[in-house]
């Protein structure tokens, strides 16, 4: 079955080259993403994500009948516990604010030249006890330890940037590039704190698997995001503790969902920047489910109403972002395969459309983009030299209003 999806590779780019190739040659009209240029560098990128999708959907990963079954009777009754109390209407109300962490534990590492510091602490997470599915995500031992990795100076009312990496990452190889730290940190002159996210780097359950977080188990992700949100807000919280007044977020893929989210719950923040946005669970699983495991999904009832309403808790697209238009920034790739170029306009749809790239690319290609580092580098030195004015920022709630 692999070996077939793998051999569909080259005439799915071919299909996709074609129709890129049509809607080009059409007039773009505004605010619509334009459409992609059908280059050889973009159809390279393009086979390489299918090539990723398709060794993800292999039928080993497939959930049993009861299995979906499951998680859609979790699903519906952790539906009915968050209209019952109030979170459907007001999603904030499902996230408590964590404490400043004690007693975290830092230790001195080196990559390639660049010092940092491995902090460690005690995460205190816990779903609600009577929440359908918790006692499974709190059985997951690797994910009470918090993460993170630091580069700062010694000035301690510097500003940070909290970088928060997207699936499969979580180590410092990877996110120091992707987040450009070297230019941040030696250029800009700013801390930068890299969180892990649950179920990533040194917080895996299973070090052979890549997607652990995003899986079949929909009601799993709801604990997962909440737990990611828990532990970024905490770290916030321990860098304000240590000096810092001006904190903004920049997240990728995964990241980018976890930053849009916090950004609803943290009123002090300097900025936030998505890129290659995640924004919708439920639509991107519907979107990449084989055809296959969507008849059994729909059987159950996985795919509907309910799971939408269930996880409007840890929906970045349910309630608005506490921060002005002007500090919020979104980019996305036309060649995006993996979340798609929409789910990042529909987060800057509901950002109110603040500045964004949507660049030649696939959803990895940020990482080397000339044109992402580019924009991501005016927005954070634009940010960063101009302090928020939180007068400004009344102003603008007013006039949107």
């Amino acid at each position: 079955m692999v070996a077939f999806r793998l051999m569909r590779v080259p005439a799915r780019v071919m299909g996709i080259a074609t129709s890129a190739a049509l809607r080009h040659r059409q007039p773009h009209v505004y605010p619509a993403i334009p459409p992609p240029r059908p280059t050889p560098a973009l159809l390279a990128q393009v086979a390489l994500d299918e090539t990723v999708l398709a060794l993800m959907k292999s039928p080993s990963r497939f959930p049993t009948g009861d299995e979906l079954g499951r998680v859609a009777a979790e699903l519906t009754a952790a539906r009915g516990q968050y209209a019952m109390r109030g979170w459907l209407d007001r999603p904030q109300g499902y996230h408590r604010p964590p404490d400043v962490p004690t007693m975290v534990e830092s230790r001195s590492r080196r990559l390639r030249g660049v010092r940092y510091e491995h902090l460690r602490w005690w995460s205190g997470f816990e779903p609600g006890h009577h929440e359908p599915g918790a006692a499974s995500w709190a059985a997951i031992e690797s994910v009470s330890e918090a993460h993170a990795y630091v580069i700062r100076h010694p000035e301690p009312d510097r500003p940070w940037v909290v970088g928060l990496h997207g699936l499969g990452t979580g180590l410092p190889i990877a996110d120091f590039q992707a987040f450009d730290v070297l230019h941040l940190h030696r250029d800009l002159g700013v801390n930068v704190a890299l969180p892990v996210l649950p179920l990533h780097g040194p917080r895996k359950a299973n070090k052979r698997k890549l997607d652990e977080f995003l899986t079949f188990d929909l009601q799993s992700t709801i604990h997962g995001v909440a737990h990611a949100v828990w532990d970024v807000r905490a770290l916030i919280a321990w860098i304000r503790q240590q000096g810092g007044t001006r904190i903004g977020l920049h997240g990728v893929s995964l990241g980018a969902y976890v930053a849009g989210l916090v950004a609803t719950l943290e009123e002090d923040l300097d900025f936030a920047l998505a890129g290659v946005p995640l924004a919708d669970v439920p639509a991107l699983y519907a979107h990449h489910c084989p055809p296959r495991m969507r008849r059994r999904a729909v059987e159950v009832g996985l795919l509907g109403e309910v799971v939408h309403e269930a996880h409007r808790v840890i929906s970045p697209l349910a309630a608005p972002a506490l921060l002005p238009r002007a500090r919020l920034a979104v980019y996305g790739g036309r060649g995006d395969r993996m979340t798609g170029p929409d789910q990042a306009r529909r987060l800057w749809d509901h950002w109110q459309q603040p500045e964004a790239l949507w660049f030649n690319g696939n959803h990895m290609a940020f990482t080397f983009s000339r044109n992402v580092k580019r924009f991501t580098r005016e927005r954070l030195s634009g940010w960063l030299e101009e302090p928020r004015s939180r007068t400004e920022d009344a102003a603008e709630r007013a006039a949107s209003t």
